[in-house]
């Protein structure tokens, strides 16, 4: 079996690790747009846009397929306990799965459409970021409305879509792209260990700090340090890494990919923070020391027949398994060209999901 080693051209010091390809999840029909890891890494949750697929895990990190979901998902939360998977769906519904693939709530967001969701880490507590940039939390007993918030800037007359929503600071904070702008919200609670009062549908957020890294442009990709004291973000315009500081989202420093016409569509930190993993537009990961912010690791995971000469499939999603000893990507479509013969676009794609062992020197 191969063996992904740093490339030496990109790194000051060899890398203290290397990586070896261990397994193809094959049989999607598009480009992965979210894969998501309970949180003690036995279920890998995984949606093409076609199908919500629940695999376990097995020896040697190795997954088998669970059950396959006809849902059309587009992103993924479990929650703490791994009991619950939150899932939006592109007609804008909500769906809650437990963790044996059966439905547990189907939620309707209010007249407007479910873009983005994510659980706080006592998982009791679901955020749904919507199409038209409003926040709506809901308790996860009852699936009732506990408030809602715009997240929209209110200087532009036509609002753009919650993504990448996140719980930090103890669950009291919202970290959330809206447009071009990154923001983060304190939430109201009354009493500690309270919900959100009123329970009725109101104001329950007071703005922290906003960023625009990219004006006019939306970003590609963000992280969440696993420490919440950091967060990651990937742009268009740049070929680079933004380190903020939360949640007044100052700049710490930039981390550079080491070809200039590359995009990182796809972020995640390592369970210790110590790493942070990139996947580009291109096929390629990168991996950071945070620490020291250099490249130390960088190989084509999305390619066909695994060549430097090869086409190159984008990487759409990647995460690193919660034991820090796998990492995982889907693979996407790549760069679009017209077919004259078959009058379409076309483009490399690699709709696999790839798991990683990542084994210490």
């Amino acid at each position: 079996m191969s063996t992904v080693e740093g490339t030496s051209s990109l790194q000051a010091t060899p890398p203290p690790f290397s990586v070896h390809p261990l397994q193809t999840i094959r049989g999607y029909e598009a480009g992965l747009k979210s894969l998501c890891f309970s949180p003690d890494g036995s279920l890998l949750a995984t949606t093409d846009t076609f199908t919500l697929r629940f695999l376990r895990r097995e020896t040697d990190g190795y997954y088998s397929l669970q059950r396959i979901i006809p849902v059309p998902a587009t992103t993924l939360a479990f929650s703490s306990d791994g009991q619950l998977l939150a899932c939006t769906l592109f007609d804008g519904r909500l769906h809650v799965w437990s963790s044996d693939g059966v439905q547990h709530a189907d939620l309707l967001v209010r007249h407007d459409q479910a873009t983005s969701v994510a659980f706080d880490s006592t998982g009791q507590t679901l955020a749904v970021g919507t199409q038209a940039g409003a926040i709506l939390l809901f308790d996860r007993t009852t699936w009732t409305p506990l408030g809602s918030f715009s997240g929209a800037d209110g200087d532009t007359d036509t609002p753009s879509p919650i993504q990448h929503l996140s719980f930090t600071q103890n669950n009291n904070h919202l970290i959330f792209s809206c447009g071009d702008r990154i923001t983060t919200v304190s939430l109201i609670r009354n009493e500690p260990g309270s919900l959100f009062e009123p329970p009725e549908i109101g104001d329950v957020a007071i703005p922290l700090a906003s960023a625009v890294m990219e004006p006019g442009t939306a970003p590609l990709a963000l992280s969440v340090s696993p420490d919440r004291q950091s967060l990651a973000v990937s742009g268009y315009a740049d070929a680079c890494v933004w380190l903020l500081s939360l949640p007044t989202l100052t700049l710490i420093d930039t981390l550079r990919l080491p070809d200039n016409d590359q995009l990182l569509v796809a972020l995640a930190f390592s369970p210790g923070g110590r790493w942070l993993a990139g996947g580009t537009y291109e096929g390629w990961v990168r991996i950071w020391e945070v620490s020291n912010r250099q490249v130390i690791m960088s190989f084509p995971a999305h390619t066909e027949g695994q060549t430097l000469d090869s086409e190159l499939a984008a990487i759409g999603s990647i995460c690193w398994t919660p034991d820090g000893r796998f990492l995982v990507t889907g693979g996407a479509l790549g760069a679009t060209f017209y077919d004259p013969e078959r009058r379409c676009f076309s483009g490399p794609n690699d709709y696999t999901v790839k798991v990683w062992r990542v084994e210490s020197h």
